[in-house]
């Protein structure tokens, strides 16, 4: 506000106008600056991502084709004609199981296939049906599509199958008078087994002679058996296998086979569903390559009808904290002999004489990171490359920068701000590592970390 003007002898006068300061407007410019400062150091700064270590475990898988080695036999058609199914393929047979039968003039094995045979399928046929399908909804993933042709066939040959049994039973007299008269031949397994509907020619295959082209699959082929199907006398018509006990046969590095060479058994998963079975172990050798044979006592009826199948070998396991490869940084420290640390500052922290330009020693506390049986090791916050130290009775003098390691480490930020911390690693794979838990100056479960050790730095604030 000015003061009015005073006139005196018709001449104006006027009076310096008083500068008025607002303390409130002074502080919303600070507070506004403030504000603006640290939106900008918000948008321009780099974040750091944080990430929790947690207690985890990390296994070596080493994937193989491998080749099944069953005890398996081939029964053959014992005349011309068409076979007919009345047991679905993967399914335990006994020796009074009604496996297929010939039918030598096809007027039975038509019967299944005419759509005007008055003859419906019941809850008990279709059992079998719904468990197929049962099987495959609960294994079934979005990277294995390709499984869903062969789930197709298989609900095709049980629906088959179930179909053929229901015309049997719908129609046991004409089938009786048919077999009475030669023409329809049931067949019956000699021995109990498990029923595979296919075969490829290598049922002979044993862990002693099989070749290593096999192995190619060059010539590989497997030809499955249906209902309805055209047989001469001789032809295959199933396969048994009789007995749980079969084998897996694979050509394998020579990494693997050293990292096999103490082991007995060893835990395989299967590519196919993804479960586990544990293998004994033995080694064989032909025309210089290794190959490792598994067998297994359980299982097989999974696989029965695959000849090949791609597995994983679990052959290394570490568990500890895991923490992921990205968050690990490497740091150069300097040794310092133990005997050159004293205490001092009447207190119980340990540290050193350093020597200044005067030739006085002055006590410094190095942060003490690890230590091994002659020397502590520190960095270069508190003492540096050149740096004279004087041990406490006086006698020597030693020049820090003699000795140098480095070693990794990663960015511990439970306090806002980045805090070197070793680590012990005693596995990595892949991504991630396992490192020791509770090992001095090193990290604990749940601790924060910087997901990207190199983009942070050590003691500054982490955003």
């Amino acid at each position: 506000m000015s003061r009015r003007a005073k006139k005196n002898g018709g001449t104006v006068t006027r009076f310096p106008r008083r500068i008025q300061f607002n303390i409130g407007l002074i502080i919303s410019l600070f507070i506004l600056a403030y504000v603006v400062f640290h939106i900008f150091s918000y948008f321009t700064q780099s974040s750091v991502t944080i990430y929790e270590v947690v207690q985890g475990s990390i296994t070596t898988d080493n994937r193989y084709r491998a080749m099944a080695i069953r005890q398996e036999s081939l029964v053959s058609s014992p005349s011309d004609g068409k076979v007919v199914y009345f047991t679905e393929n993967g399914a335990r047979v006994g020796v009074r199981s009604l496996v297929c039968a010939l039918d030598t003039t096809g007027e039975i094995a038509s019967l299944i296939t005419d759509k005007t045979t008055k003859s419906s399928l019941t809850l008990s046929d279709l059992s079998d049906s719904e468990q197929t399908i049962s099987d495959f909804v609960a294994s079934y993933t979005n990277t294995g599509f390709e499984k869903t042709y062969a789930f197709k066939n298989a609900l095709s040959e049980t629906l088959s199958t179930a179909y053929g049994r229901r015309i049997y039973a719908d129609n046991a007299d004409k089938i009786a008078a048919a077999a009475a008269g030669g023409t329809f031949m049931n067949n019956y397994p000699s021995a109990p087994g498990l029923l595979i509907l296919s075969t490829d020619g290598l049922e002979g295959i044993t862990a002693d002679n099989f070749t290593s082209d096999l192995f190619e699959m060059k010539d590989y082929k497997k030809t499955s058996f249906s209902s309805n199907s055209d047989v001469k006398a001789g032809d295959p018509i199933y396969k048994l296998v009789t007995d749980d006990n079969w084998q897996l046969v694979m050509p394998i590095s020579n990494e693997t086979k050293d990292a096999l060479s103490e082991k007995s058994y060893v835990d395989v998963s299967f590519d196919a569903d993804g479960k586990t079975a544990t293998g004994a172990v033995s080694l064989t050798e032909k025309a210089g390559q290794t190959y490792l044979i598994l067998t297994f006592d359980d299982s097989m009826e999974r696989y029965a009808d695959d000849r090949f199948l791609t597995v994983s070998l679990h052959l290394d396991q570490a568990s500890g904290l895991k923490i992921p490869e990205s968050a690990i940084v490497e740091k150069k420290f300097y040794g310092i002999p133990k005997s050159y640390f004293l205490k001092g500052d009447d207190s119980s922290d340990v540290g050193v004489l350093r020597m200044n330009s005067s030739g006085d020693g002055e006590f410094v506390k190095p942060t003490v990171y690890f230590e091994d049986e002659e020397n502590y090791y520190t960095d270069g916050e508190k003492v540096s490359t050149g740096d004279t130290l004087r041990q406490p009775d006086g006698t020597n003098e030693f020049s820090v920068g003699s000795i140098e390691t480095s070693r990794k480490g990663v960015y511990n930020v439970n306090k806002g701000y980045a805090v070197f911390k070793l680590i012990d690693i005693v596995y990595e794979s892949g991504n991630y590592c396992i490192v020791k838990a509770g090992t001095s100056y090193g990290i604990a479960l749940y601790d924060h970390i910087a997901l990207q050790g190199d983009s942070v730095e050590e003691n500054k604030l982490v955003y």
